[in-house]
């Protein structure tokens, strides 16, 4: 793996247009402000979308799919680990969607 690593930066130092580069990522804020979400605008590919949060890889809005996953879901974690902000950011989320919170 070391040598493949290797030999694909030596590639890319002589100007190899053939090198394959690493992706560029966004800049990601974090924490994120939940004001500055991405568009909530469902895949077209969940039948019932439930955004779950943010990807810090890409910016890009974690899906789940109410229908296939269930309406219901666990947000766990030992005292102080941020499961009520983990709530009140869901919670935000359903609102914007028209969603019910309960």
């Amino acid at each position: 793996m070391l040598a493949d690593l290797s030999a694909r930066l030596e590639l890319i130092v002589a100007g190899d247009p053939s090198a394959s580069r690493p992706p560029r990522f966004p800049v990601v804020t974090w924490p994120m402000p939940i004001g500055k979400a991405p568009a909530l605008i469902p895949p077209i590919d969940v039948s019932f979308a439930l955004p779950m949060g943010i990807d810090i890889a890409n910016g890009s809005m974690i899906w789940a799919d109410g229908e296939e996953d269930g309406p219901i879901f666990v947000i766990a974690g030992p005292p102080r680990s941020g499961r009520s902000t983990a709530l009140a950011s869901l919670a935000w989320l359903f609102t914007a969607r028209n969603l019910p919170v309960v």
